[in-house]
């Protein structure tokens, strides 16, 4: 049986992916559940900034550097 602590202790995939314009390589996590859900209202929402919001958001919380986020909110 799966329990709820074996969930919570996979680590998620990570790509590597090159992006010349931020000089080379970076690396994109796949996000969880939690995080996925939390982006979703944005792309939803009738109100077009928001949805504008939901990829810089998207970007935020998927690139990593290591097991930490390259980014935070205070690079929106």
């Amino acid at each position: 049986m799966l329990s709820l602590a074996a969930i919570q202790g996979v680590k998620l995939e990570t790509t590597t992916v090159d992006v010349p314009e931020w000089g080379g390589a970076v690396a994109i996590q796949k996000l969880s559940v939690s995080k996925r859900d939390k982006l979703a209202d944005f792309f939803t929402s009738d109100d077009l900034e928001l949805r504008k919001q939901g990829a810089v958001r998207t970007v935020i919380a998927a690139v990593v550097d290591g097991e930490s986020p390259m980014f935070n909110d205070g690079h929106y």
